[in-house]
């Protein structure tokens, strides 16, 4: 679907989340450069993920968010920028936000919860946490998980092929860096008042890591309407790619 709106040439950051890293970008971004060709995407891993795994990951949002802020290529170039984020990059996003609220023109925030609005067992859901560690510590358990995410996102055996290499692009992160981020996203609250920019909150009701009602008491308390996906997973990018490109399009010309 191509949107006209890509003409203004938008500057976008994107930002993972917890032990994810650049390469899991690369299926969205496909979809993302059709709708808006024009538009230039910028993709930095958090400390301690992807091309930073030999660094110790941030125990402080606000510490992320100057790190970010201190790699991007786009920042200095441009002034502003967009922030397109998931959950743990949510709450980056959001405190690149509050901070900063005139290099941000809009911001997007993709299955995302905080301290402040939900508890430890909405924002991790039970059976998951589990699930997660043996993701981390073990390569064969993190290739099933993988390869089930690749068999139901993947068309063909080349497109398979090519969620493959680019899942495996890094090694994981370490466990104790995956301890670190989860420090940094479980003590995370959101400002009481919502960051003066345009923010869109997108959310799945087949979320089985971050219970769907942390975006909705988030959008309660800063007085904003939500869009809902009926069914895609936590990983809403490589589920709905282009639902979310349409999501964005529709956010962005009425902002």
């Amino acid at each position: 679907m191509q949107n006209n709106l890509s003409q203004s040439g938008r500057k976008w950051i994107f930002i993972r989340g917890l032990a994810r890293h650049s390469g899991y970008w690369s299926y969205f971004v496909r979809f993302f450069k059709r709708s808006f060709p024009n538009d230039e995407i910028e993709l930095i891993d958090l400390p301690g993920n992807g091309t930073e795994r030999n660094r110790d990951s941030l125990l402080k949002i606000s510490e992320i968010v100057e790190d970010l802020r201190r790699r991007s290529q786009n920042l200095p170039k441009y002034k502003k920028i967009h922030l397109l984020t998931i959950s743990l990059g949510s709450m980056i996003g959001v405190e690149w936000a509050r901070k900063y609220p005139d290099e941000v023109t809009a911001l997007i925030c993709i299955n995302t919860s905080d301290k402040g609005t939900s508890s430890f067992y909405e924002r991790m859901q039970p059976g998951m946490m589990k699930n997660i560690i043996k993701m981390i510590k073990s390569s064969e358990h993190r290739n099933i998980i993988q390869e089930e995410t690749i068999s139901e996102v993947a068309k063909n055996t080349e497109e398979a092929e090519y969620l493959r290499t680019e899942f495996n692009r890094y090694p994981p992160p370490t466990i104790q860096n995956f301890f670190r981020q989860l420090i940094a996203a479980g003590s995370y609250s959101f400002p009481k008042i919502k960051p003066k920019v345009p923010i869109l909150f997108l959310r799945s009701l087949g979320d089985k890591l971050c219970h769907p009602v942390c975006t909705e008491r988030i959008c309660q308390m800063w007085d904003l309407d939500y869009k809902t996906h009926a069914t895609g997973a936590h990983d809403l990018l490589l589920y709905e790619p282009q639902w979310i490109c349409d999501e964005v399009g529709s956010f962005l010309k009425e902002s």
